[in-house]
């Protein structure tokens, strides 16, 4: 027989509405499962009790077909950090949401990730979806796990598309396997954030020194405005001679406006004799492009700033 060994999936669990469930005797507390039956008719007209479903709450395990199965985060984004071979972009996922779970799955067998859909009231599935990672090309969540999961990895995240607003009931996510299935409730705030329409912003200022001296540092900062009525994330990848040089994120109210900013060493990206270093940010908006002109050491010049303002 295998040793045992985790599988982690990913799925999505989203808005609120679990199916009715009566209670088994005997089990209480926040461990308390459910367990529910609908029916269905055979060719003979004949009623016969469905799959027997459990519910469960996030970061509670069910145990299915001899695997253990723990639902233990769901995020859902605007916009996503994608990574390529020497730099970092962002995606979005024009009038959708890209929402990430985690889920741990300890069984002596395989558990594939087909066994998890996405299902709404109607009975509709969505399949999970990888975003088109490949190699050189990575999808990366806020938060863990960052990598995809794959057949051999411990653990990993399988991703969902769904329409911003949301507008359908009872999406949840379900893991079958065997004659059993288990569907997971959604927290609160992740329903109330997929109802929501999608944010907007744009840039209020974006400030990068035109010259910097090559013994010193240079800055460069960015000014963010939601135009929208929802409260959303904005996130940035500055790209230095087009390698990655650290993404940010901005937690931006509606109607508000939020600052970033950030000092580079000159000497970390040109040489003793001076030199040009080219600045990319890549966001959701139009990617914004900068030159540098490092000076000399011998120069006292002060930097020289280069603004884009939006009024």
């Amino acid at each position: 027989m295998p040793s045992r060994r985790a599988v982690v999936a990913a799925g999505l669990v989203a808005l609120s509405g679990c199916s009715t469930a009566s209670t088994d005797e005997g089990e209480t507390g926040e461990n308390q499962q459910t367990e529910s039956r609908s029916n269905r008719t055979t060719t003979d007209g004949e009623a016969e009790s469905a799959t027997p479903m459990q519910g469960f709450h996030i970061g509670e395990t069910a145990d299915i077909d001899g695997a253990s199965v723990t639902v233990s985060a769901i995020t859902a984004q605007e916009s996503v950090y994608v990574t390529r071979i020497d730099s970092m972009d962002v995606r979005t996922a024009h009038s959708a949401r890209f929402v990430f779970a985690s889920v741990t799955v300890e069984t002596e067998s395989p558990f594939p990730v087909s066994r998890f859909s996405l299902v709404d009231a109607d009975g509709h599935t969505s399949e999970y979806t990888d975003f088109g990672n490949r190699p050189g090309y990575s999808v990366v969540p806020d938060s863990g796990p960052h990598q995809l999961l794959d057949a051999d990895g411990p653990d990993g995240w399988v991703g969902f598309s769904v329409p911003a607003p949301y507008d359908g009931d009872e999406l949840r996510l379900t893991a079958t396997a065997g004659d059993e299935t288990a569907t997971w409730n959604p927290p609160d705030e992740l329903a109330e954030t997929l109802r929501a329409p999608l944010p907007t912003f744009e840039y209020a200022e974006v400030e990068i020194a035109e010259t910097a001296p090559l013994d010193g540092f240079f800055e460069m900062s960015v000014t963010v405005r939601n135009t929208s009525e929802t409260d959303g994330t904005f996130r940035g990848s500055p790209n230095v001679d087009e390698m990655l040089y650290g993404p940010f994120s901005l937690s931006v109210p509606a109607g508000s406006e939020k600052r970033w900013t950030t000092e580079m060493r000159t000497s970390e990206y040109a040489d003793e004799d001076g030199d040009e270093i080219e600045l990319s940010l890549y966001s959701p908006l139009e990617a914004v492009e900068r030159t540098v002109t490092a000076e000399a050491s011998e120069s006292s010049a002060a930097p020289t700033p280069s603004k884009l303002r939006s009024n």
